[in-house]
């Protein structure tokens, strides 16, 4: 785990750092703290590897998937076998799990969100965060993780774009994504009661900010 944590922070971090380092030089954009910077690359990251499992297990000649083998192992001998119809249940299961550990970051990413005062570098910052909680709500609990390409299509791009222009939006959006999720949890999985208990953290904070326009 240590492994994919750290190949996680070294595959986003380095485009975060550097783009956020260019905006202070060239006008002054607040730098938010490192540990920021390292949370919302570990929650964007993490959710480009679940929705490019189908992609990354079907590649040819050589497979690969990046994800732990502590956790994978719980569930398969070996990661292709999440592709076999008989094993979707726990596929599944195993999908749920890693985007349950994907949501630790989610508050932090907002908090990193919420430092960057210039509106163009906001929503530059904004967007892959509000694509990466999109992306965990529509892998969650869906076995097409494995019989497809889960990737945003760029209609769904475009519209996310639109309605990302505050950090109000992000909150609400936010919120209303964790409400989502919320709807689809299964009682009978595994990380059911950790997972309920990371979106209510989210949607608390959501509701700290004071900017949710329907709560």
């Amino acid at each position: 785990m240590g492994d994919f944590e750290e190949y996680t922070i070294l595959t986003n971090s380095p485009w975060i750092f550097g783009s956020s380092r260019l905006f202070h030089i060239l006008i002054g954009e607040n730098l938010p703290e490192d540990s920021l910077f390292y949370q919302a690359a570990l929650l964007q990251q993490k959710s480009h590897n679940i929705h490019s499992y189908y992609e990354d297990l079907t590649d040819i000649p050589k497979r690969k998937i990046f994800c732990p083998r502590e956790i994978w192992s719980k569930y398969v001998n070996k990661p292709e076998d999440f592709l076999c119809e008989e094993n979707s249940v726990k596929a599944v299961q195993f999908v749920n799990e890693m985007i349950t550990d994907a949501l630790r970051h989610v508050e932090d990413s907002l908090e990193f969100s919420s430092k960057i005062k210039d509106p163009s570098v906001f929503r530059f910052h904004a967007l892959p965060r509000v694509l990466s909680m999109t992306s965990a709500a529509s892998c969650y609990n869906n076995i097409q993780v494995f019989r497809k390409d889960m990737r945003e299509n760029p209609d769904v791009r475009a519209k996310l774009l639109e309605q990302t222009r505050s950090m109000e939006d992000v909150y609400n959006i936010f919120y209303d994504i964790s409400c989502t999720m919320q709807s689809k949890v299964d009682k009978d999985d595994p990380h059911a009661r950790e997972i309920k208990s990371r979106l209510e953290s989210i949607k608390k904070k959501c509701k700290e900010s004071g900017t949710l326009n329907h709560i």
